[in-house]
This record gives structure tokens, C-alpha cells and sequence, in this order.
């Protein structure tokens, strides 16, 4: 066993753990240190567990993975439950959809930000990490949709947006900033 690499090793021991078909799987961060392609076979694995019934009990650092496999998550901080529900559930917990835009070139912002707060009541800020991208908290398609016609109305350089629902990344983040807050306060 010694002979086969940390990704190799991961995926024999997730392979010996199905082979009796339980009724309930533990599986402690599954798919760590695996290359894209063995992690993708791992979710497959685990799906098709799911299929069959067995009810697993996934821990894992990589949220994207609870999303696509977890009926239910419960998000811990320091060691205790803060939240849970189903992905749906948690991400409408901490606010509706947002729109990102990503800007052509670099432009004054504060003349789209007030023609947003005034036509719309949406508050849009620059992207700290990208300053080509704007974010805009979004309740619903119409509205995001009415935010990018007045951008280009008034000649915003607009190259691309797309409106998404927050990743159970930024659930987390939102949740442990917030419950840190708390205990500050």
C-alpha cells in the first residue's frame, strides 16, 4: 500500500468502504488531496450510494462538493452546528441572488452607483480582489435584468455579467463573519 500515492491510497479506501453496501457511510473529507478527475469518480461513487439508499455522512472543507451531494449540511464553526438546511436553504438564508459584472475597461463608478440606488434601490460595489468587476445584491432576474439595460442605457462598459446565488462558500464566510460579530459585541 506504501508503493501507491496519497490520491491512490484515498480512493481504495473510499472502494473498500462501499463494498459491502451499508446502510450508513462515514466518509471524513473523502476526496482530499485527489486530482480533479478521481474526485469527480468519488462524487460518482457516493451518488451512486445515494441512489441505492445508504445514507452518507459526508465532512468535507470543500463546500462545492456539499453542494452538489448533500441533501442536508449542516455548517459547523469552532465545533458547534451554527446552521443547517439544505443547500437551498442556507444560501436564501443569507440573502438573494447577485449580479456580477465585469467592466471592459476601469471607470468611475460613483455616477452608475447613484443611477442604480436611484432608478432601482440596488447598491453595487467594485470587486476588492477585481477591479474590473461590480457586484450588485439582486432579489430577482427582473431586477438584475432592469440594472443591466440602465448600465448600458447610460453607456457602462459592459463586458459580460451573469446572476448567480451565493456559493455555500460565501454562506459560510457570511455565517462565521456574522456569529463572529456576535461574540465581539
Amino acid at each position: 500500500m506504501e508503493q501507491y500515492s496519497g490520491g491512490m491510497r484515498r480512493r481504495l479506501d473510499v472502494a473498500a468502504s462501499v463494498l459491502a453496501q451499508p446502510e450508513v457511510i462515514f466518509l471524513d473529507e473523502p476526496t482530499t488531496g485527489l486530482d480533479p478527475q478521481s474526485r469527480l469518480q468519488v462524487w460518482e461513487v457516493v451518488r451512486s450510494l445515494l441512489k441505492q439508499g445508504t445514507t452518507v455522512l459526508l465532512t468535507t472543507q470543500y463546500l462545492e462538493e456539499a453542494d452538489r451531494l448533500a441533501d442536508r449540511i449542516a455548517v459547523l464553526d469552532e465545533g458547534r452546528i451554527i446552521a443547517e438546511g439544505t443547500p437551498r436553504e442556507l444560501k436564501a438564508a443569507v440573502g438573494g441572488k447577485t449580479l456580477s459584472i465585469r467592466l471592459k475597461e476601469h471607470v468611475a463608478l460613483e455616477p452608475y452607483i447613484r443611477l442604480l440606488a436611484a432608478e432601482h434601490g440596488l447598491h453595487m460595489r467594485r470587486d476588492e480582489e477585481d477591479p474590473l468587476m461590480i457586484r450588485v445584491p439582486s432579489p430577482d432576474e427582473r431586477l438584475a435584468s432592469l440594472a443591466v439595460q440602465t448600465l448600458m442605457n447610460y453607456d457602462c462598459p459592459i463586458a459580460e455579467f451573469a446572476l448567480a446565488e451565493p456559493s455555500l462558500d460565501e454562506v459560510f464566510l457570511s455565517l462565521t463573519d456574522a456569529r463572529k460579530k456576535e461574540v465581539v459585541s
